[in-house]
């Protein structure tokens, strides 16, 4: 099977597997706006739809919203750099950064909202609840260290959160759909360090044996898997932690075979599967999918089996990942060396079922000076 680039929509392969008449694969490459030179893909809503991330050049980026029926839809922004670095479970709300701010759109258009500058003068989004109310991310304030917060978008209310004892600089990087568990990472002396935020407050995530660092990306939907990676100063592999106990107990998922370091950055709804990506020792990066029944595999591997024909195309980094875990996101680099985002889609008559389960279900968030979101 070949596939050809169709100029800005991408390429799209298709395979019909017998007895399973609408179940097909299809890969499309994000290849952004015109005179643009690089795009990333780094969110995608709960059920695959739409996709978030940034089209530009080496000194300038503009965030997009991207579906497989709208194309491209540019987000509006201020300054030379802004990108959608999240999208909300139900894709109407997207976040990232605008001209330094951290920023939230309507995907329907119109300017960012931009937090307020109460506690933090700049920062940036890195995960949105399910309904889009609740923001999460990193603050820049005008004096101090750099800061993790939850933002309340439709209020504009802007609570730091507490770091573990001993850190200095902290930062959010994912939120359950219900917005009630947020994970992210902490600066030590001896590198990063993964926390959980709850309304009972921060909790450090196991570091794993032979690890000295840990760092928490990304949560399943409703926050029972949290994802991200543990190493030393030499190796990381990526890692996911579980509640046993009362404690985030660490599973480390590896890297690819002969791979130096890994960092899963994805996961399903039920955390069964896992996406990333992987280096090798001559800094080549490639995007992964674990599951538990077939641990870790390289994306580009998966790929080609199912018969999509990449080409010179190598999927570096798998960013994203849809709550039934067959649309999976992220960005990878040409033969010539240009970057581009792309969609996976490995739809399976089980994963509508997943979607069904989860009703897609609009959370409530709430967070009050002093308190916490629900």
């Amino acid at each position: 099977m070949r596939c050809r680039a169709a100029i800005r929509a991408g390429c799209v392969c298709a395979v019909v597997f017998p007895g399973v008449a609408w179940a097909q694969v299809s890969f499309t490459r994000l290849a952004g706006f015109a005179g643009d030179d690089r795009t990333f893909a780094f969110g995608v809503s709960l059920d695959g739809g739409i996709v978030g991330g940034n089209s530009g050049t080496l000194t300038s980026r503009r965030g997009f919203a991207w579906g497989s029926g709208a194309g491209f839809t540019p987000l509006a922004g201020v300054g030379a750099f802004h990108s959608a670095t999240a999208v909300s479970g139900h894709g109407a709300t997207l976040g990232g950064v605008s001209n330094n701010r951290a920023a939230v759109w309507a995907r329907g258009g119109g300017d960012p909202t931009l937090m307020p500058q109460t506690i933090f003068a700049g920062g940036q989004v890195t995960g949105l609840s399910g309904d889009g109310g609740l923001a999460v991310g990193f603050g820049v304030p005008i004096a101090g260290p750099q800061g993790a917060f939850a933002w309340l978008t439709a209020s504009g209310v802007v609570q730091p959160l507490p770091s573990l004892p001993g850190t200095t600089s902290s930062q959010a990087n994912g939120v359950s759909a219900g917005g009630g568990l947020i994970v992210g990472a902490a600066s030590t002396p001896s590198g990063p360090a993964a926390w959980a935020w709850t309304a009972g407050g921060t909790v450090p995530l196991a570091t794993p044996p032979g690890a000295t660092r840990t760092w928490a990306q990304g949560v399943s939907f409703e926050g029972a898997r949290i994802v991200g990676y543990s190493g030393d100063s030499a190796s990381e592999w990526a890692t996911a932690w579980d509640l046993v106990g009362g404690a985030w107990v660490g599973e480390v998922l590896g890297t690819l075979p002969g791979d130096v370091r890994a960092r899963a950055r994805g996961v399903s709804a039920l955390g069964r599967t896992i996406v990333g990506s992987s280096i090798d020792g001559s800094g080549d990066w490639r995007a992964f999918v674990w599951s538990r029944s077939e641990g870790m595999r390289d994306l580009n591997a998966v790929l080609g089996g199912l018969g999509v024909a990449l080409g010179s195309f190598r999927l570096e980094a798998a960013t994203g990942i849809s709550a039934d875990g067959r649309t999976i996101v992220g960005y990878g680099v040409t033969g010539a060396g240009r970057t581009e985002g792309f969609v996976a889609v490995i739809p399976s008559p089980w994963g509508v079922l997943i979607l069904a389960g989860l009703g897609l279900r609009r959370g409530r968030c709430a967070v009050g000076v002093g308190g916490a979101p629900g």
